[in-house]
């Protein structure tokens, strides 16, 4: 590899050089947490404040299961995790933005289940603040698709399975690559995209064949789900079991 200026880089530039430009993405992903504070912060219903349809039927599976510890990472203001307190469910909501989890308390006092939600501050990044085999099921609505490095998706995968009790289910859903927001994004940096100041990454089959490592992969389907901008958002629906 060359600088700009035609001269050879060495071994030891090179690795600076990408250390470097780690660090920059890195910053670039941190300031991600911000802009959701100051989202959540500006608009309480940002997302809406009916469930996702992914909600409504991983809810009805886990009841149909018999499961009952259910993690969710990415809860945000917690439209999903109070549709599925409210069904009996007793959740675990995790998000690194104080002022989604101070909704979904207030949300779960108003409705009277404030028993069955436990909310906790987390950047999914790090280790899951849990023992090994605490839940029955983890499910995430568009957590995987949002600012992390492949690195990071993998650990996060792994670290689901580590607190999965044995034939637990990890159920996720994320943007692909039919959306049509794949065509107007903007590349940051790899598989990394910006649209809106949100940096996004889009899946395919593929990578949802490489999520399933470790897993039994159950089912994985593409479905359409109208958001808080009443635009219908393309997504990929899996389903992985602990083995």
């Amino acid at each position: 590899m060359t600088r700009s200026d035609g001269s050879a880089l060495s071994p030891t530039g090179l690795r600076k050089e990408a250390n470097e430009a780690d660090v920059v993405m890195r910053r670039i992903i941190d300031e991600q947490r911000n802009l959701w504070e100051k989202t959540f912060a500006g608009d309480r219903r940002f997302f809406g404040s009916r469930p996702s349809q992914s909600a409504l039927a991983y809810c009805a599976l886990f009841q149909k299961e018999g499961m009952k510890q259910i993690l969710e990472l990415g809860a945000g203001h917690g439209r999903d995790s109070l549709h599925c307190a409210g069904k009996g469910l007793k959740l675990t909501a995790v998000d690194y933005s104080e002022t989604g989890l101070a909704e979904i308390r207030e949300g779960a006092e108003a409705a009277g289940i404030s028993s069955l939600i436990r909310t906790v501050r987390h950047d999914v990044r790090k280790a899951l603040p849990f023992a090994d085999e605490t839940f029955d099921a983890c499910y995430s609505h568009s957590l995987l698709c949002t600012a992390l490095t492949r690195a990071d998706r993998d650990f996060i995968l792994q670290e689901i399975r580590r607190v999965l009790r044995p034939g637990g289910l990890n159920v996720f859903t994320v943007l692909h690559k039919g959306d049509p927001l794949f065509t107007k994004a903007a590349q940051l940096s790899g598989d990394l995209y910006i649209i809106d100041k949100f940096i996004i990454h889009f899946f395919d089959y593929e990578e949802i064949l490489h999520a399933s490592c470790g897993y039994k992969l159950v089912a994985v389907e593409e479905f359409c789900e109208v958001d808080e901008e009443n635009l219908d958002r393309k997504l990929l629906r899996a389903i992985l079991r602990k083995a």
